[in-house]
C-alpha cells in the first residue's frame, strides 16, 4: 500500500481545525480547492471521509493530503 497522499503537496494542520470530523473535512476541502483539485475529486474525498467514524475521517484524509505538525 502506498503511504504517500494523493495530494502530497497539500498539508493540513489538525490543530488549526475545530477537531471535529466536519472541521477536518472542511479544512481539507479548502486546502484541496486551493491546490486546484477538481471539484468532483473534492466531493469524492468528502463523501468517502464522512462515511465512517472520526478515525475513518482521519485515515481517509491522510490518504488524500499530508498532515503537518
Amino acid at each position: 500500500m502506498n503511504s504517500t497522499p494523493k495530494y502530497a503537496k497539500v498539508a493540513l494542520k489538525i490543530s488549526e481545525t475545530d477537531n471535529s470530523a466536519f472541521g477536518v473535512v472542511n479544512a481539507a476541502r479548502k486546502a484541496l480547492q486551493k491546490a486546484g483539485a477538481p471539484p468532483a475529486e473534492i466531493e469524492t474525498f468528502s463523501k468517502e471521509a464522512l462515511s465512517g467514524d472520526y478515525n475513518h475521517v482521519l485515515n481517509t484524509t491522510a490518504h488524500w493530503v499530508g498532515f503537518k505538525h
